[in-house]
């Protein structure tokens, strides 16, 4: 996996407040040695952190407790892209655009096969899903 226990290199200029703070204190807290030394840990990190999301939603804690779990993952997922050194904001730009497009090809099978909701039809909606993977995949060529 990639060492990197150097301070992130991003600019967080563009960031929304959370991922600035998130950055800077990352930073802080690697210039006082306190980081990760492989992205594998902080990978454990990531599914130990969705455990404890589904074992929250499972045990039907209150919605604070969630919220608190949801937001260890949100930071643990930021924190092996300034590990990587990669900017989340651009990540998740990329990955919506990708959504949009996808979404865009759902709504076009939706209207080509008579279709106005997808409501209590989640099957269908999955289908329609992964036909629009493999059609935006093929249109990626």
């Amino acid at each position: 996996m990639h060492d990197n226990p150097e301070p992130s290199t991003l600019s967080p200029e563009f960031c929304p407040k959370g991922f600035k703070r998130a950055h800077a204190l990352d930073n802080e807290a690697k210039e006082l040695g306190f980081y990760w030394l492989h992205a594998e840990q902080i990978l454990t990190q990531i599914s130990s952190e969705t455990q404890e999301i589904r074992q929250a939603l499972e045990q039907k804690e209150s919605l604070e407790r969630v919220t608190e779990e949801i937001g260890d993952l949100l930071h643990s997922v930021m924190g092996l892209c300034y590990f990587l050194n990669l900017s989340p904001e651009a990540i998740l730009e990329s990955s919506l655009n990708k959504f949009e497009k996808r979404f865009s090809i759902v709504k076009e099978l939706m209207t080509a096969r008579g279709l106005k909701t997808l409501k209590g039809k989640a099957h269908e909606a999955l289908a329609l899903w992964e036909e629009a993977k493999k059609a935006g995949a093929a249109g990626e060529d």
